[in-house]
């Protein structure tokens, strides 16, 4: 590797050894990041791709608790905060998403997690097993509490994930409408617009889906 002189600061000098040697600096940023860097209200935490992605997202939920950004803005926020071999996943978010006060989080969460971890089960088990570590020690009760409650509800999410929905047809598909009961169907031919057949449809899929969630729920371990 070419030696670098002359630079003004240790991160201009990390970013020139990302050209040369990826990995180099990956671990040069993550030695950094362990060290100094912390989360502020402004600055959420970085990751870079070497570290544990179920702790990432412990971390952005901590920095949402304190964070004095907007929505819109906690999506660009973190994809700058995106290090090292994480930094190459950057081209993966949709700009346009991550801004969406809404949607933008879910997005930068959605579109990375899969690179870090492989399929909601293993997200289901992560959680899961946590719950087993979540005991009192020598906290006070009420922050114990507190701790309880998020990793129970994380549980849940996971769990809720691993409902398989491949086999439920799109709205508005042969498939769909073959799949209609006979009381269904007698609703849907007395739809005259095609826009209110439609609707129709797309109504009778979310009420399924919600149907299949609960019955879901009610079955988690």
């Amino acid at each position: 590797m070419v030696l670098i002189h002359n630079m003004d600061s240790d991160e201009e000098q990390l970013q020139m050894v990302a050209y040369e040697e990826p990995d180099a600096y990956a671990a040069a940023s993550h030695s950094k990041n362990r060290i100094g860097i912390k989360m502020t209200p402004k600055v959420p935490p970085q990751f870079d791709g070497q570290s544990s992605w179920f702790e990432y997202e412990d971390l952005i939920d901590d920095w949402l608790g304190i964070t004095t950004l907007d929505a819109d803005k906690h999506g660009p926020s973190l994809k700058n905060a995106l290090i090292g071999s994480a930094s190459f996943y950057k081209s993966m978010l949709d700009n346009a998403l991550l801004r969406d006060p809404d949607r933008g989080l879910a997005h930068f969460k959605d579109t990375l997690r899969p690179y870090f971890v492989k399929g909601v089960n293993h997200v289901f088990l992560w959680r899961f097993l946590q719950m087993f570590r979540t005991y009192r020690g020598q906290s006070e009760f009420v922050h114990w509490i507190g701790r309880f409650e998020i990793a129970q509800k994380r549980v849940l999410a996971s769990w809720s994930d691993l409902l398989d929905l491949s086999d439920l047809p799109e709205a508005g598909t042969q498939e769909w409408t073959a799949a209609l009961t006979d009381e269904q169907r007698l609703h849907y031919n007395q739809k005259a617009a095609d826009e209110d057949k439609l609707a129709y449809q797309q109504e009778l899929r979310e009420q399924t889906i919600t149907n299949r969630r609960t019955r879901h729920a009610g079955q988690f371990p």
